[in-house]
């Protein structure tokens, strides 16, 4: 699966095993039992590349390599599910079926698909599944270099639109109004993931661990001897300095994602076009912005990251606030291309250097 709604600010991991923004915390030198030593592990799954990274004593190495295994395992199980590239995923079986046909669906698609089409509703469809078919145009614009020609775009706007797709929770089956109907689940699937890859590990008994896909990273227990959470790091617009940080934020128990076109974008005829896009116009976003969102879990967080995007700053914070689970930070670039930043109520208590 490729990653569709992401990433403009990037969250560096930890100065043990990538470039520093994670911090790792230091385990209490007072200790007379064998300190604990933080692992990581990475493999690329769902089109790029997760990592996870957790402490164990150190006669626990083994195990906690088999948690790591078995997280990894789990992401490529629900890729086989949520995908739009796999072909025999349950995804793409699904949308080849007939119109009006209630079509039985497994626990995680369903699980998926319903925090979907609850988010549409909540943001007018500013993050919307079944996109899928102006998200196929916008590859093939990113391919020939070109705007999607207007035939093209009425098509896909026949066949998208939240209200045309409906749930039977009862019965665990959706039903797609029109036929080819197509869904991605590219801004929602990598959240997802981690989600599950971190509750593997604390089964496994390794619940001190953070799970990082891309822009979107999910913690558990803070590290030993740092009761505040793990430190990360927030990179701003500036896709000239890789390492310029926006801002440092502490997290425990809880995910942050971002979402914007620092790395991929699209210019056509001298404007520019964001890898994001707006369901309702079927094209890329033109606006320079960033978003991060910090929030209960992953599956929430990644989608939202995308849906404050295409709804913009003033729409988008305020659904934020709407919220009591949820912060953002958004950054906007002003005329002279210098970061604009605002922030959500909350945001300024989850850093870990007040300004």
């Amino acid at each position: 699966m490729k990653n569709h709604a992401h990433l403009l600010l990037l969250i560096f991991l930890g100065s043990l095993f990538l470039p520093p923004s994670i911090s790792s915390g230091a385990p209490p030198s007072h200790s007379s039992s064998p300190k604990p030593i933080l692992l990581s592990f990475q493999k690329p799954r769902m089109g790029t590349l997760f990592t996870i990274r957790l402490w164990a004593a150190p006669a626990d190495s083994q195990k906690a390599r088999a948690a790591a295994d078995a997280a990894f395992d789990e992401i490529s199980r629900l890729n086989s599910i949520l995908s739009d590239y796999e072909l025999n995923s349950e995804l793409l079986l699904v949308t080849q079926e007939p119109k009006n046909t209630w079509l039985p669906i497994s626990d995680d698609f369903l699980n998926i698909l319903t925090l979907s089409h609850q988010l549409a509703a909540a943001t007018d469809g500013a993050f919307d599944v079944t996109a899928g078919p102006h998200i196929r145009n916008w590859r093939l614009s990113k391919r020939d270099r070109r705007l999607p020609r207007p035939s093209a775009l009425k098509d896909a706007f026949s066949k998208t639109g939240y209200e045309k797709l409906e749930i039977d929770h009862k019965k665990k089956a959706v039903k797609f109004t029109v036929e080819r109907m197509r869904l991605d689940f590219g801004g929602i699937a990598k959240g997802y993931a981690a989600d599950a890859a971190l509750a593997i590990l604390s089964k496994h008994g390794f619940p001190r661990a953070i799970v990082a896909g891309s822009g979107d990273i999910v913690v558990g227990d803070p590290p030993p001897g740092q009761p505040k959470g793990w430190a990360i790091g927030i990179r701003s617009l500036d896709q000239e300095d890789s390492k310029k940080l926006t801002d440092t934020v502490w997290l425990t128990h809880s995910a942050v994602s971002t979402s914007g076109d620092t790395q991929q974008f699209l210019d056509i005829d001298g404007k520019r076009y964001s890898h994001i896009v707006n369901p309702k116009t079927g094209l890329g976003l033109t606006e320079r912005i960033g978003v991060t969102i910090i929030g209960p879990n992953a599956v929430t967080t990644d989608s939202t990251a995308t849906a404050v995007s295409v709804m913009g700053k003033k729409r988008g914070l305020a659904y934020v606030e709407s919220q009591n689970n949820l912060e953002c930070l958004i950054i906007e670039k002003d005329d002279e291309g210098k970061d604009q930043l605002t922030e959500s109520s909350g945001f300024r208590k989850k850093r870990v250097k007040q300004n």
